[in-house]
Order: structure tokens, then C-alpha cells, then sequence
């Protein structure tokens, strides 16, 4: 770390990425000496010899990768060697700088399209900030995410500050929970259930007057963040809140553990996607793709390793299912200043969230039909009910501010935390 310092004042900082560029020779002999000597070797920068016996001990540098249609292999070793033949590879830089320098040189190589491309993704991927680089890709194409010239985020807005301080990889403080025997078969069968690649089942598939293996077709990646939602929304016929929840939660095997009623579980969706109106926005569509959304945060980003139980995981997702059922399209300040019905009724507070949480659990409360918490534990659906109240006006845009600020003090309560722990004698 001292030498890169050092070699950085030295220089122009960008010439560490740009194509072909040096430092001074005198100080690159110098740095790359003080580099063998240390590593119990010599290298030669002019004749481009070998990387030095020491490195040979690490196992990483002989790990081979298959390559070409005849399944050729070849180590990170015999690569150096190579690179350092051809004068590609300066042993003075760090190793993502070499890897952009020869990066950069092969665009200069008239390349199919989609090798260019390939290269071109690479090298901006380098370039990233290190605390950008654990962020899922799609949402490092936020349009509201803006860049340096350099291809540095820039910190001075929210919701790039969001983003790094959900992704990025914190130390975490050691567990004070006990293990029990009961703890770790529910942590094996939840393992199973989350990387497990179960192909969906056509019986996960009840709606009328659609073509099945469609349905089950366009199901297919619902793990990606990527899934596309309008392909479900089109087999369908506009009812793709109704089989992804349905699937969802055979996903997530809570059919089973809660011992749910199909019946009332499918005459429950009918009405909640019932309630969301044609809205541009605020639809059963989106409905489902905030649903899907929310799946991929707890299957694929540690969700759900954070939650006690399956209890939490179907708050979730129901939350996620009703969050918006009978949307008018209008936001809260304009109920308040209308005086509309809805503002009156809740008294100017989160008006359209309390009205899409009395929609569905007054609905519930008067028909048994549709009262999916009925197959519950009373203390169960208590739970259930007062996680999803919370999600649900948890998403008024008012509260988004303090909510973010309170996610970051705890952030850094929890890294205070671990770093007092791991210095502790």
C-alpha cells in the first residue's frame, strides 16, 4: 500500500489506466527491485524473465482456465510470463492497472461486437470506485446515479449514498445467538429453498383462461433482477399479481410451514389485484414487480438470512402484494389539500397507505373467504398484521428521509460496534 502512495505522488494519478502510460524509468527500476528483493527474486523489466520463483508458491497463480474450442488450459502464471515476453505486463503496477493497460491495448484489435463490448464492460468495471463494485449491476444504471468524468460516483446525492451503504460489505459484530439443533434444520431446509434451481410446477399455475406453460415460461428467472415483468403481466391477461404470489409463496415454502388454505389464499389475491385500479403507476403490475423486487432482495442479497422465521418472510411479501391495492393515482398532499374523503377519514396522515392497509384488512375482518391470516397462530397473525402495517407506511415518501438516516446510524452503530469487538483483548 506504501509504495502505490508513494508511485501515485510520483505521477499523474489517471496514468495508472490509461493505455501505454509510465512512470520515470529510474523509479519504476526502483520500485520493481525493492519488489523482488522482497519477494526473494529478481526481476528483469528489460528481458521480461520470469515473475520470480517465490510467486510460484501461490496457488492462485496456478489455477488454469480452459480456454478455446479444443479445451486448452492455461495458469495465471504461464500468463505473466507471457504478457511480460510481449512487454504487457510492468510489475511496478498493481494488478487491476496491468489489467486495464491490456485491456485497453487489445480495443486497438478489430474485434466481433460483441467481444468489443465484452472488453469495454470489463475496463468500466475496473474503473469503478472499490465501494460501488458489490453493488447489483442493474442498479448502478440508476439514471439518478450520476458520474465523474472519470467514471467515479459521485457522492453528493441520496440515492447513490442509498445504494453503496446497502450494498457494500460491512464487518459484522459476532453473533450472540445460541445455535440449537431446531435453529440449524430450519437454516438447512431455508438453504435449500433458496439455492436450490427448482423448476416451477405447472400445479403452481390456477388461473383460468391462460395457456400454462406460458405462465410457467414467463416465471422462469423470477430470481434476476432483471425478470420482466410485463412478459407475466401479457400471458396473464393482466393478472400477474395473482400467479406470481401465488408462486412466490409456494417458493418460499409457506404454503407448508404456515399451513395456508389454497382456497383462500387464491380468493385472496383475486381481491387484493381486484382493488389496484388502471393506474400508469400505482397497478397491479407494479404490484407485482415491487413483489418480485422484493423476493430478489431476500433470496439473492441476504434478506432472508436476516429474518427470524417464515412468519417474517410472509409479512414481506405480503406487505410487498397489498402496499398499493386501491391507489387512486393521486399522491397524499394532493388528498390533503383536496379535503378528499380519504384525507379526512385518516386525518391527513399517510392517507393512501392507511387507506390500501383498511381496504384489504376490513375486507378480511367481514369475509372468512379471503382472511389468509385465519390459518395462523393468533399470535402468528398478530405478528403478521403488525410487520405488514409497518412496511406499508413505511412507503410514504414523507418518512423516506428519516428512515434512510436512521438506516445509516445503524450502519454505523453496527460498524462501531464490530470494530470495538475485533480489538477487544
Amino acid at each position: 500500500v506504501n509504495d502505490r502512495a508513494h508511485a501515485q505522488k510520483m505521477t499523474d494519478p489517471k496514468s495508472f489506466i490509461r493505455p501505454g502510460a509510465s512512470m520515470g524509468r529510474s523509479f519504476k527500476e526502483r520500485l520493481a527491485n525493492g519488489l523482488a528483493r522482497e519477494a526473494g527474486d529478481t526481476v528483469s523489466l528489460e528481458k521480461g524473465e520470469g515473475v520470480g520463483s517465490d510467486f510460484g508458491d501461490n496457488q492462485l497463480l496456478h489455477q488454469r482456465t480452459k480456454f478455446g474450442s479444443k479445451n486448452k488450459f492455461m495458469s495465471v502464471l504461464d500468463a505473466i510470463r507471457i504478457l511480460k515476453s510481449e512487454h504487457k505486463f510492468d510489475s511496478s503496477l498493481s494488478s487491476t492497472d496491468n489489467a486495464l493497460i491490456i485491456l485497453h491495448s487489445l480495443l486497438s484489435i478489430d474485434f466481433e461486437d460483441k467481444i468489443v463490448a465484452s472488453l469495454v464492460y470489463v475496463i468500466h468495471v475496473l474503473n469503478l470506485d472499490p465501494a460501488f463494485m458489490a453493488v447489483p449491476a442493474g442498479l448502478t444504471l440508476d439514471p439518478n446515479v450520476k458520474f465523474d468524468e472519470d467514471g467515479t460516483p459521485m457522492s453528493d446525492n441520496v440515492i447513490l449514498d442509498w445504494i453503496v451503504s446497502c450494498y457494500t460489505p460491512t464487518v459484522r459484530a459476532p453473533s450472540e445467538r445460541k445455535l440449537t439443533f431446531k435453529s440449524l434444520a430450519r437454516g438447512i431446509r431455508t438453504a435449500i429453498r433458496l439455492f436450490g434451481k427448482r423448476a416451477v410446477a405447472t400445479n403452481e399455475v390456477y388461473l383460468e383462461g391462460v395457456e400454462v406453460d406460458q405462465v410457467v415460461d414467463a416465471l422462469r428467472g423470477v430470481d434476476s433482477w432483471d425478470w420482466d415483468v410485463w412478459q407475466l403481466h401479457r400471458v396473464t391477461t393482466n393478472r400477474p399479481l395473482q400467479a406470481l404470489g401465488w408462486h412466490l409463496l409456494h417458493e418460499w415454502g409457506l404454503f407448508h410451514d404456515l399451513k395456508l388454505d389454497a382456497t383462500v389464499v387464491r380468493n385472496w389475491l383475486a381481491f387484493v389485484e381486484s382493488l389496484y385500479q388502471d393506474t400508469p403507476y400505482h397497478s397491479s403490475t407494479h404490484a407485482a414487480d415491487v413483489l418480485q423486487a422484493v423476493h430478489h432482495l431476500l433470496r439473492c442479497c441476504g434478506g432472508a438470512e436476516r429474518l427470524p422465521s417464515s412468519v417474517h418472510v410472509f409479512a414481506v411479501l405480503v406487505s410487498a402484494i397489498i402496499h398499493d391495492a386501491g391507489h387512486d393515482g393521486m399522491n397524499n398532499l394532493y388528498h390533503q389539500n383536496a379535503s378528499t374523503a380519504r384525507a379526512i377519514a385518516f386525518n391527513d396522515q399517510s392517507v393512501q397507505e392507511n387507506f390500501h392497509l383498511a381496504a384489504v384488512f376490513t375486507r378480511m375482518s367481514r369475509d372468512s373467504t379471503v382472511d389468509i391470516l385465519a390459518a395462523l397462530e393468533p399470535v402468528q397473525a398478530r405478528e403478521v398484521r403488525r410487520l405488514v402495517i409497518l412496511a406499508t407506511l413505511g412507503t410514504d415518501m414523507k418518512r423516506h428521509f428519516s428512515d434512510l438516516q436512521e438506516l445509516k446510524n445503524q450502519l454505523a452503530a453496527a460498524t462501531v460496534a464490530a470494530a470495538a469487538a475485533a480489538s477487544a483483548p
